[in-house]
């Protein structure tokens, strides 16, 4: 009798597609604005593997709080290394690896109708303009840092502010916003509604994008492999069909 009852508790189980042994998980914290690429790799990976990944998309610093109330999770891919400096500085990287870089860009409709050459065009009271919250995610970090250089701080006023760069990047496509900054990776996801401006070298600052190792992970070895298949070659080869840069400007 005890025989046939747990012939009967494995045939359900079975049939629910429950097993005794779980499909290893993996839970990937990755920027937004790194979606498209990182989307791919997910699913190489997976099928790879066979194992489950499970991607939260959003700004950098939002991602990061969602690490530290968690306290669970295996990878981390911010926009920019000054997010996962402070990472690193809670102990929460195991370690690291660049994956990619962004160069901010002043994202504009196309044809330029507003005339838009730089970052002093942006003091114009005619824009409506978009920037990204300096604290929720990289590319509104990257935009403080660049207008106080150029001295302009004080002197632009955002009609709209985003948490992700793929917001700022949509409200620019659909012509509610006139310009905005965003990476040039982002501002390729529209090449027919959207062109890019470039902002001076002289104030202009390009990131590296890494990709970290959570010290929360329960399956270390998994995720240093998909750190390594993001930061390796094919994974750059998958970031530059999708048109990101994958090495320094020279």
């Amino acid at each position: 009798m005890k025989r046939m009852v747990w012939v009967l508790l494995l045939a359900a189980l079975s049939a629910t597609g429950c097993s005794s042994r779980e499909e290893p998980t993996l839970v990937v914290y990755c920027g937004a604005g790194l979606r498209p690429p990182v989307a791919e790799l997910i699913e190489t990976f997976s099928k790879r593997h066979r194992v489950r990944v499970e991607p939260v998309y959003t700004g950098s610093g939002i991602l990061l709080s969602q690490i530290t109330l968690a306290r669970r999770g295996d990878i981390y891919i911010p926009g920019d290394q000054f997010f996962m400096q402070q990472a690193v500085d809670k102990g929460y990287i195991l370690e690291q690896a660049a994956a990619a870089v962004f160069i901010p860009v002043i994202a504009v409709r196309k044809g330029n109708p507003k005339g838009i050459k730089g970052l002093a065009d942006l003091t114009r009271k005619d824009l409506k303009l978009g920037l990204g919250e300096e604290k929720a995610c990289a590319v509104g970090r990257s935009s403080a840092v660049m207008l106080k250089r150029a001295g302009l701080s004080d002197r632009v006023e955002p009609s709209y502010t985003a948490t992700t760069v793929t917001d700022l990047g949509n409200h620019v496509k659909i012509g509610t916003l006139d310009a905005a900054i965003i990476w040039d990776a982002v501002a390729r996801f529209y090449p027919d509604e959207v062109e890019m401006v470039d902002i001076s070298t002289e104030y202009r600052e390009v990131l590296t994008v890494p990709v970290g190792v959570l010290r929360f992970t329960k399956n270390r070895e998994l995720a240093q492999s998909f750190m390594q298949l993001v930061s390796g070659e094919e994974g750059k080869q998958v970031f530059a069909r999708h048109g990101y840069t994958v090495s320094l400007p020279k």
